[in-house]
């Protein structure tokens, strides 16, 4: 019974997470460093509504580099630090899920 139990919550949480089918254990984190894998990963993905909120939190993010102090040098190397945390996958896999977070902090430290 709790086997079951189990397993039932292992597919509901990888149904929210968008992998159906697959199994979600520490035997499928990702390795790799090579950007590539990324980009292959991002045209094979099939896209749903639950990714509209990352859209969402890079539009904040851009905002927010909008509306912070004049650094121009500083800008560039949080947003190119940013993007390359999110496209090598060993990364990716523990960045994106806190986009949110990070999104959050970033609008709040530059709307002073």
């Amino acid at each position: 019974m709790q086997r079951q139990r189990e397993a039932a919550a292992r597919a509901a949480a990888a149904k929210l997470a968008g992998i159906e089918g697959e199994v979600v254990s520490v035997t499928k984190l990702q390795t790799s460093f090579a950007i590539t894998d990324s980009i292959k990963s991002l045209k094979t993905r099939r896209w749903s509504y639950y990714d509209l909120q990352h859209v969402l939190c890079f539009a904040f993010i851009l905002f927010s580099m909008f509306i912070a102090p004049s650094a121009p040098v500083i800008k560039t190397l949080c947003l190119l630090g940013g993007s390359l945390l999110l496209l090598m996958p060993v990364t990716r896999q523990f960045f994106l899920p806190g986009l949110p977070i990070w999104t959050y902090l970033i609008y709040f430290f530059c709307s002073r």
